[in-house]
């Protein structure tokens, strides 16, 4: 029979479960490593994610209208998102800091505006190098940048937020009034 946290023996009351998230335990004396630090970014950055999923959904928070506009050239035109903020289906949150255009293609029936989370390395620094390196003049990015990119596309991805889709009419790109972007809460 198990011992309860009482330190009963009633196994009713309590039961171990397991795959639970695992977070580093900090103690005087700990050798610090790059993957103790890894672990802890990783550890909060699953349950945001997590948090971001089942409390809010996928989907627009606020801001991100559409709209299409003339782009350079003759018949060209171009799909422009505003500023706003979105939750994707992993749970990762995606800010649009300012007014984006992507050109549209000159051919097609329909397409999903969408945003897909991106993470890009940024600030390169030196490096001593890594264990059994012998180069010490290796540069690693000490830095990720939590961006977007904005995605056109025919089938809507399941790893990115659709915002808007288009049809073709008359040789022109225009919003499809009749979809609706998903909301989060």
């Amino acid at each position: 029979m198990k011992k309860t946290r009482s330190g009963k023996g009633d196994p009713a009351l309590f039961s171990r479960g397991s795959g639970g998230l695992k977070r580093v335990v900090w103690f005087d004396g700990k050798l610090l490593s790059a993957a103790d630090l890894a672990d802890e970014q990783s550890y909060f950055q699953t349950r945001l994610r997590r948090r971001n999923r089942f409390l809010h959904g996928a989907g627009v928070v606020s801001g991100l209208k559409v709209a299409i506009a003339p782009a350079a050239g003759a018949g060209n035109q171009s799909v422009v998102v505003e500023p706003g903020f979105a939750i994707d289906p992993r749970g990762e949150e995606i800010e649009v800091c300012q007014t984006t255009a992507l050109a549209l293609p000159p051919r097609g029936r329909s397409l999903f505006v969408q945003l897909k989370f991106v993470e890009c390395p940024t600030a390169p620094v030196p490096s001593i190098g890594s264990l059994g390196s012998t180069s010490g003049d290796e540069r690693i990015y000490s830095r990720i940048e939590e961006t977007f990119t904005v995605v056109l596309t025919v089938t809507a991805r399941l790893d990115a937020v659709s915002i808007a889709r288009l049809a073709r009419r008359r040789g022109r790109w225009r919003m499809d009034r009749r979809f609706r972007p998903p909301r989060a809460s």
